[in-house]
């Protein structure tokens, strides 16, 4: 079959690329400046790093999320009243 390079690229590479790389760049990063020295320290800022990406994810996608899931900020959300589907 055809291989369809630029999807491959957009669909697996680059996804594929962030999973791995992100967390190795984390634990390198953060052994170059001293705070991982064994196995259980880089376990425990992959952890850290997951429970962070995790409330940020959700605070995104609950919080800023405004009319037609459009991403808004908090203070600029317009709320109808009313009867649904009249402005």
């Amino acid at each position: 079959q055809h291989l369809d390079f630029p999807a491959f690229v957009v669909e697996q590479a680059i996804p594929i690329a962030a999973m791995i790389g992100l967390p190795c760049l984390l634990i390198f990063s953060l052994w170059r400046v001293g705070w991982v020295f064994t196995r259980r320290d880089a376990l425990i800022v992959l952890f850290s790093g997951f429970v962070a990406s995790y409330g940020i994810l959700t605070l995104t996608g609950t919080a800023f999320r405004g009319q037609g899931q459009e991403l808004v900020f908090p203070w600029d959300l317009k709320v109808g009243e009313g009867i649904p589907g009249e402005e």
